[in-house]
């Protein structure tokens, strides 16, 4: 048995033989009930917290070159399932994935390094699907889309502290028109149909 642990909180994971005591995206409880493999210098590349048999879920960590965790969650006979974190070689969240028989599902996230969301979007069956926001550090909205099924599908935006610079209609990844603006809000550019405001309306 061997513990690394300096600050740690409990996670207790569904039907596996114990609860095990985690250091987010650092250090791992490893006991006779941990599967672990080591690369040929002897780092620690993947710990899996073994399941009872016949049981869905067990909790695995992959860790990078350094020793610090790279990617922790659930882990079922698919692969990834459920909520799962990225962090980078200095243990930041870089992101929160949802995942379902190990393909993204559901909304995901990614973080700037002061912790703020960088963009947050929705999968489905790991095709983007719905709404797209990415934003600065300060948390402002710097562009927004909509997707179906991977495609670009709807109103697309950019924009300049909540000031639209750019819009756009898209049908199935096609561009139907877009329009840009100055700061003032005039238009500047522009390419589509006369009557390109009411197809945004009517979306």
């Amino acid at each position: 048995m061997r513990i690394l642990l300096v600050s740690s909180l409990a996670f207790l994971c569904s039907g596996c033989w114990q609860v095990v005591v985690v250091r987010i995206a650092s250090d791992l409880f490893f006991s006779d009930h941990v599967q672990r493999e080591y690369s040929e210098d002897g780092q620690v590349l993947r710990a899996e917290i073994a399941c009872k048999p016949l049981e869905e879920y067990c909790y695995r960590q992959v860790y990078h070159d350094n020793g610090n965790v790279h990617k922790q969650g659930p882990w079922s006979e698919y692969g990834w399932e459920g909520r799962v974190q990225e962090y980078d070689e200095d243990e930041f969240l870089v992101k929160s994935l949802s995942y379902y028989k190990s393909k993204l599902n559901g909304t995901c996230m990614y973080f700037h390094p002061n912790g703020r969301v960088e963009c947050e979007f929705n999968c489905e069956d790991d095709l983007l699907h719905g709404s797209y926001y990415c934003m600065d550090e300060e948390g402002n909205v710097l562009w927004r889309a909509n997707y179906h099924r991977g495609a670009l599908h709807g109103p697309y935006f950019e924009l300049d502290y909540m000031r639209v610079m750019h819009e756009a209609w898209y049908q199935y990844d096609s561009l139907l028109y877009f329009v840009e603006y100055n700061k003032d809000g005039e238009v500047v550019d522009w390419q589509g149909p006369d009557d390109w405001r009411t197809l945004l309306e009517e979306f």
